[in-house]
Order: C-alpha cells, then structure tokens, then sequence
C-alpha cells in the first residue's frame, strides 16, 4: 500500500453519537485507498450489467442483485497480470474470454452463489484460473 495513504480511523469506541462521524471517515479513507490502488496497480470497477474488461482493469466488483451477468475478459494476449471478479451479491457470473481464447481449457467459467471471487491469469493466448475464494 502507498505511503502516501496515512489517514488513521480514529481509535475510540463507537457510540451512537459518533457512529455518522466514524462512517464519513471510514469513507474517506476508502476512497484515498481506492484512488492510490487505481493509481498504482489498476482499476477497481463495479458493474451491475453485463461487462466487458478492459485492459486496465484490475479487480471487477460484480453486484449482480443476486441476477445474471456476464462479464468479458480483456485478451489474454495483451495482458500479462491476474484480474479478479468479484461476487458479493450472491448471483451468478458467467465470465468469459474473448473469441479464440479459453478459461482453463473451456469455454467459459461461473462464478456461482456463495463463491465470494476467482482470480484469472493470462498466460498468452488463453485464461488460467488462479484461485477461487
């Protein structure tokens, strides 16, 4: 993490009176957080349709209200990193690789309920599955 994220959340116990406070900060933070892993390692984006990667992306936060969606990933021979999909909604993501490629021998993957995100890692011309969470 960057040196330059130095905000502290305050350490004091959470009280009725304080909580909106302590939520603002939290989301201060958040953000600054956000904007240096942007900056520094790629995009975090959140989607709730259908979407196709591009090459900056980093980490995809599917929130899928618990529906469908499939998501796209960028060529695997452009891109020489992992991208993770994320799930917290619960639906289901079908992610799938461009015309030619494959994810881990197939054609496609799920991402199905109760699996929290799965790692993908271009490896030339194809997809491989890295981890799933």
């Amino acid at each position: 993490m960057d040196r330059s994220v130095k905000k502290q959340l305050p350490n004091v116990q959470v009280t009725e009176n304080n909580l909106i406070q302590y939520v603002q900060k939290i989301a201060e933070v958040v953000v600054e957080m956000r904007a240096v892993l942007n900056r520094d390692v790629g995009e975090l984006v959140e989607v709730s349709a259908d979407y196709e990667c591009l090459e900056s992306d980093w980490v995809v936060v599917v929130n899928s209200g618990g529906g469908a969606i499939a998501v796209t990933l960028p060529s695997a021979s452009r891109i020489a990193r992992p991208i993770f999909i994320t799930n917290p909604d619960g639906g289901v993501i079908t992610v799938e690789p461009q015309t030619g490629e494959t994810i881990s021998g197939g054609a496609s993957d799920t991402i199905g309920a109760g699996e929290a995100a799965t790692m993908y890692f271009a490896n030339d011309d194809d997809w491989i599955i890295l981890n799933e969470y």
